[in-house]
């Protein structure tokens, strides 16, 4: 019987190692697959985003109505940038003018129920050509077809992504010419380093600091000698950014003073540390970081450009992000750069990595990555169940501010008016603690109570240490106007000394406000 036993046992033991080792390649690539989970969780989570913002009525992210306000004023004059000194109440464009013609072509084309819309869709198309051109990048520097979904599933992973991809800013295009230039100087050959040329100076006609494509080809063409290769890349560069820079001023000849109107910038330096601690919390980019050293080191002549691209969009970008009005957004060009250093880094993963340590890996992504990522796909998804509310909110809101002269402090609500009083707030509030700009046209006007209704933020907001209201204006305001009725993210003020009109607060009651009684009320503290 003992021997019988034995006999089993040792059958039972067989199977069980035999089953172990048909698992073992699976458990060898356990890091790998849920690195691909926490991906895919978060590419959806983006597309669900980016689906329902695209018909949202509300802006996609603070600034895009002003944005909006010049495309619209170009439709309407022909120009993009009106002369300052005849216009007191007038704020500067600050983005270079490819930007507002390309967001001017679908308004020429149809008519959109939300005119946002056609806008957003070009952004989102630059936004998925920065995607191809990241797998394509990596393709050609990794040889293998498995490298180009990987590295699109890396790109949409970044957190930091969220709410950016249909917001009316030129980061994607600009973006998407200086990765075409580095994937042009990647194939090494003559006629591919003039149009590389072409295509970093076009990067700048979006947006005017993205320099770190046109710099990476000179220095790189420099190092390797070829001097013939580096004309042809610095004089289709000079043609394709001061070349078409040169034309527009011909046309439009107030464009300088428009986009340089922030060369006197007011410093932030934690907000810098903030952008740094997000960027340090993005598994993608310090996965990339970490294999940086080891591509170049054993690769050197393929990787550099990207390598070289990387560094110093990231460095540039970290000093230009100082100035109080930056946002994240400085560090995408950084962040696509890295990918393919992080699609390296997967397949290093599944091949390096195995048994106890893929095991080990792999928890770690699930604790800082893959849960993070599902409470905010939650919470995505709840959004988009508001979304359809929130454009009904708006729109009853347009319906009110139709027949009357609205002055608002909020750039969602001013876009709602019929007449902008002030395109951003928050620029004008930047402006005149910099010392180049007056908010005194704005608040003479508040003062003599030219404006039937007054609309500002709930709660106020600040900014990196610059309120997004004008601190003139808001006593203008205080001195002039009283709250009547509160609404969901703004307080409405009328002329004081004057009767609310019952009819008007029943209309604003049915839309989801209600009367507020100052100095009593929550709202009146808080705006």
């Amino acid at each position: 019987m003992p021997v019988v036993a034995t006999d089993e046992g040792l059958k039972v033991g067989t199977q069980v190692q035999g089953t172990l080792r048909r698992l073992k390649p699976r458990f060898r690539r356990f890091a790998y697959y849920v690195i691909l989970v926490f991906c895919g969780i978060s590419a959806l989570r983006l597309t669900i985003q980016e689906g329902v913002g695209l018909f949202s009525l509300n802006e996609r992210g603070y600034g895009d109505s002003y944005v909006f306000h010049t495309v619209q004023q170009y439709l309407k004059t022909g120009r993009i940038y009106p002369d300052l000194h005849s216009r007191y109440d007038e704020l500067p464009s600050l983005y270079s003018p490819l930007l507002y013609i390309m967001f001017s072509v679908p308004l020429r084309v149809r008519a959109w129920e939300s005119s946002y819309v056609g806008p957003r869709l070009m952004v989102l198309a630059s936004f998925l050509a920065c995607l191809a051109l990241v797998a394509s990048i990596s393709r050609k520097l990794l040889g293998c077809r498995a490298a180009a979904p990987v590295s699109i599933l890396l790109a949409c992973s970044f957190g930091v992504f969220q709410g950016w991809p249909s917001q009316l800013r030129g980061d994607f295009p600009s973006i998407c010419f200086a990765l075409l230039a580095i994937r042009l100087l990647l194939e090494d050959c003559p006629w591919s380093y003039a149009l590389a040329g072409a295509a970093a100076g076009f990067a700048l006609q979006f947006k005017l600091t993205y320099v770190a494509a046109a710099t990476v080809g000179f220095l790189w063409l420099s190092c390797q000698r070829k001097w013939k290769s580096l004309f042809a890349f610095s004089v289709m560069g000079a043609l394709t950014s001061l070349g078409v820079y040169a034309f527009m001023l011909f046309r439009e000849p107030h464009m300088i003073e428009h986009i340089l109107a922030l060369r006197s910038a007011v410093p932030n330096y934690s907000g810098v540390g903030r952008f740094l601690y997000h960027l340090g919390m993005e598994p993608v980019l310090l996965l990339g970081v970490t294999m940086i050293p080891v591509l170049v080191f054993r690769r050197w002549f393929q990787w550099s450009p990207l390598a070289l691209y990387f560094l110093i969009s990231f460095a540039a970008n970290a000093i230009l992000s100082i100035q109080a009005g930056a946002n994240v957004n400085y560090f995408f060009e950084s962040l696509f750069a890295i990918t393919p250093f992080a699609a390296a880094g997967v397949f290093w993963l599944r091949e390096r990595i195995s048994g106890p340590s893929s095991a080990f890996v792999a928890l770690l992504i699930w604790a800082f990555a893959i849960n993070p990522a599902i409470l905010s796909m939650v919470a995505t998804m709840g959004t988009a169940r508001h979304a359809a509310a929130q454009n009904r909110y708006m729109e009853n809101l347009r319906v009110e501010f139709a027949s009357q002269n609205v002055f608002s402090t909020v750039g969602w609500a001013s876009h709602l008016t019929q007449n902008v009083a002030i395109s951003e707030p928050f620029l004008l509030s930047y402006l005149e603690r910099s010392g180049k700009w007056d908010s005194s046209p704005w608040v003479g006007r508040i003062r003599q109570q030219s404006f039937d209704l007054i609309v500002a933020g709930l709660p106020a907001a600040f900014y990196r240490g610059i309120p997004h209201m004008s601190p003139k204006i808001r006593a203008a305001i205080e001195e002039a106007y009283e709250p009547f009725c509160a609404c969901p993210d703004i307080l409405l003020f009328h002329r004081r000394g004057e009767n609310p009109d019952s009819a008007r607060l029943a209309r604003f009651a049915a839309i989801g406000c209600h009367a507020v009684a100052c100095p009593n009320a929550t709202e009146c503290r808080t705006w």
